[in-house]
Parts: structure tokens; C-alpha cells; sequence
């Protein structure tokens, strides 16, 4: 490690990779749902978080379901008091996935290299990784989320479209030919959004 620098918290993406998705894989590894969806649930489990657990323990209160019109998709939860952290502070969390350049529009912060930062000081890096992946023949996804209070996670029951915005990004996630059914070849890397490389191969 150069300078005691902290690796990527890949909890954080597992958790965005369960809840803001749809897809379920049983155990012999039948996919319901969508194939891409269903990489990013494999995904998750091999960085050890579990899509049923974890979807029974922070369920959904509200969405914006996935729209090709504005190619994101959102979920509202209630945070747990033992689960906060650096991205997520207050008593809710919205978690959202979408084509990378329209969720980095909605972003105001960056968790980078383990640091929260305005997003404008690294959108550049955003986006040529973003470029990187898409010249690999990968489809990119973005992660991101963001807290609300009490009060914003009222508005946000009323229109939860009008929450997706202050988001902080988490990660890029690129996947390999996602038409294939075998979802767990269809995982091929995850990036920390502080774009720390790392491979995450089975």
C-alpha cells in the first residue's frame, strides 16, 4: 500500500448492488430477472453481502424504477443506526444505478480514494475511466447514494424523482457481455469511484 492508503469500502457498492436491483439468483444459480442485474447480485455475494438478507433488513420505502426515457433507477431505505458511515449520516439513504453520465449530472460529491469530494474536482477521472471500461466492451453502470433526513425522506415519499439529486458517487461498474445468462461470468471488475483499479475476478 502506498502510504497507508485505505482500500476501497466495496461494502458500500455491495449494498447499492443488491438494493437498487431487482434480479434474484437461487442458489444453483438460476437467474430471475435481469441477466446485468443478476451479475451485480453475484457480485455482491462475493464481496460477502447477501441480497435477501439485506433487502429484508433495509427495505424498499419508495423507488423511481429503472425508465430507458431517463435511464436511472432509485431506491429509498431506512438506515439502521449501526450502519452509517462516510457517504450515508442521516436516518435514510437513497441508492442508485444508471448509465454513468446521467447519474454523474445528479452527483454533487465523489467518494474518492476513501474521501468524500466535490465531484467537479474529479469528473474528468469519471469520465475517461468511464471511457476506458466502454473501449473494453463493457457496459458501464454507475453507482451512487446520498442521505436524507426525516424531513427530505418525507419529500422524497411524495416525489421521489425530486430526491435523485446531491448524490455522492460510489463506483463504476463494468460487465462483461451482459446477454449472457451465466451471470456469475458476467462479472468481470469493479472500480472503487476513486478509480483505485482493483480486479475482482471469482
Amino acid at each position: 500500500g502506498t502510504g497507508g492508503e485505505k482500500p476501497p469500502d466495496f461494502h458500500r457498492l455491495a449494498l447499492g448492488l443488491v438494493l437498487c436491483t431487482d434480479a434474484t439468483v437461487g442458489d444453483d444459480g438460476s437467474v430471475i430477472g435481469d441477466p446485468t442485474e443478476a451479475a451485480f447480485v453475484v457480485l455482491a455475494a462475493k464481496m460477502g453481502v447477501d441480497a435477501e438478507q439485506t433487502r429484508e433488513a433495509l427495505p424498499r420505502l419508495t423507488e423511481v424504477p429503472f425508465d430507458s426515457a431517463y435511464k436511472f433507477m432509485a431506491t429509498f431505505h431506512e438506515l439502521p443506526d449501526r450502519m452509517g458511515g462516510l457517504v450515508i449520516r442521516q436516518s435514510h439513504f437513497a441508492s442508485v444505478k444508471g448509465a454513468p453520465d446521467v447519474v454523474l449530472q445528479r452527483c454533487e460529491y465523489a467518494l474518492w480514494h476513501g474521501e468524500v469530494v466535490p465531484v467537479a474536482t474529479v469528473r474528468e477521472e469519471i469520465l475517461a475511466a468511464n471511457r476506458q471500461l466502454s473501449e473494453r466492451g463493457l457496459r458501464v453502470l454507475a453507482f451512487a447514494a446520498r442521505d436524507l433526513d426525516e424531513e427530505a425522506m418525507t419529500a422524497a415519499l411524495a416525489d421521489p424523482m425530486a430526491a435523485v439529486t446531491d448524490l455522492v458517487m460510489v463506483a463504476l461498474v463494468g460487465i462483461v457481455d451482459p446477454l449472457r445468462t451465466e451471470a456469475k461470468d458476467a462479472v468481470h471488475t469493479a472500480l472503487g469511484a476513486g478509480i483505485d483499479v482493483r480486479m475482482i475476478t471469482g
